[in-house]
């Protein structure tokens, strides 16, 4: 789930990534499922696109500074549907940094951005890094 009134499941098999990933790898994949708004409940449907988009350095505070690092973009796009009639969507933005021969990002950055039946959109934006 994205927040405490919002939750996806996703009953596809999604591909995010394929490793090894380097710099210009780019792939879309379908995304399909349920979703559950307080009392509401429907279909998910849309894609995710994954890109390695960028590679330099970042800099953090104190002077760390960590080169060679790759971006990893992730844009998922979702339609939510109530029968045949769609009553929201889901987007979402998530970058991910790796250094050289790192597993686990170093540092990820999320925003997110949904609507439902009308109502004001919520936006989130998460951030958080790994040493």
């Amino acid at each position: 789930g994205y927040s405490t009134t919002l939750s996806l499941t996703f009953t596809n098999s999604a591909i995010i990534a394929t490793y090894p990933i380097s710099y210009g790898y780019l792939q879309s994949d379908p995304v399909s499922g349920s979703f559950k708004y307080n009392t509401s409940t429907g279909a998910c449907n849309g894609s995710v696109t994954i890109s390695a988009d960028g590679i330099g350095t970042l800099n953090f505070p104190n002077g760390v500074n960590i080169t060679n690092v790759l971006r990893l973009k992730s844009v998922e796009t979702l339609t939510l549907s109530s029968g045949i009639l769609p009553v929201g969507s889901f987007n979402q933005i998530v970058y991910n940094y790796y250094k050289p021969g790192a597993k686990y990002p170093i540092l990820n950055i999320n925003y997110t951005i949904y609507s439902l039946l009308a109502q004001t959109p919520t936006i989130t934006a998460l951030i958080y890094g790994k040493k």
